[in-house]
């Protein structure tokens, strides 16, 4: 019996700390096929459909196996390929980075047209010398955003590690909190994610640290009281992408401001 013991008492040290309700997600979800990848062929100008006057945007022409079946409104990641060797890497790696999402705007037989829907350039990503989309480009499906989601990625808003916001993430959170003013009433939910790099545990405490400080933030820039915040940490869990790449760890470090429903008159 004394070898039981033994046994048992080692697997008591090595299990997992107990956690709050705020920090305990619900079980990991597998991240959905997400459909084709993309290619971008050509980049134009645009215009009013309806003076026929150039516009400050751009068209973006993409071509893909199943690009008929994409439909208008669907919101794609840009995704640009780097190759890394010495001094940054021992060998050669590859990489994709998101350099900004799009929204499809026409869809053909053959090809489709898209919009720029979110410049994700504010990253400064050290491997990115051109930040906006550009021909050569690949794109894929984004994760969905419910109506009542402000989905903000943790990059634009912290350093790496940190749960400090960033003085040049406050334009966005402004947009966040007059959204917010628009709904005088109801429970508003701030839900933090990461990656999967690092210890489940410290990454599910990085996560509800950094919706901590958002609602923080909100609240005051809202001026909505503090008890209607909700706050979660899933930490790595969730996932909207794979992390086998750059780019898609992005997409799962993630702060969600989910919003109560409209107001009914």
């Amino acid at each position: 019996m004394a070898w039981f013991f033994s046994v048992l008492s080692l697997l008591l040290l090595v299990a997992a700390p107990a956690w709050s309700d705020s920090e305990n997600p619900p079980t990991p979800s597998s991240p959905p096929d997400r459909g084709g990848i993309y290619s971008l062929v050509a980049v134009t100008p645009s215009f009013d459909l309806g003076t026929g006057n150039p516009v400050p945007a751009a068209d973006y022409h993409l071509v893909g196996d199943d690009v008929g079946e994409l439909a208008i409104g669907d919101r794609l990641v840009v995704e640009r390929k780097r190759r890394l060797g010495p001094p940054v890497s021992e060998a050669i790696a590859t990489l994709y980075i998101a350099v900004a999402t799009v929204r499809i705007i026409h869809v053909g037989a053959a090809s489709a047209v898209a919009r720029l829907d979110a410049d994700l350039s504010r990253q400064h990503h050290p491997h990115l010398t051109y930040p906006g989309p550009m021909v050569g480009d690949r794109l894929v499906p984004a994760p969905p955003v419910a109506d009542n989601d402000i989905v903000l990625p943790s990059d634009v808003l912290f350093d790496f590690d940190r749960a400090e916001i960033r003085a040049d993430a406050h334009p966005i959170l402004k947009e966040a909190a007059a959204r917010l003013g628009t709904r005088p009433t109801g429970t508003i939910e701030v839900h933090g994610y990461t990656d999967s790099i690092g210890g489940a545990a410290y990454n599910r405490r990085l996560s509800l640290h950094r919706a901590q400080a958002i609602a923080e933030y909100l609240a005051a820039a809202a001026d909505i009281p503090r008890a209607r915040f909700i706050l979660v940490g899933h930490g790595e869990s969730e996932p909207v992408a794979d992390n086998t790449t750059a780019a898609s760890r992005q997409l799962n470090r993630r702060v969600v401001v989910r919003l109560p429903g409209a107001v009914s008159d």
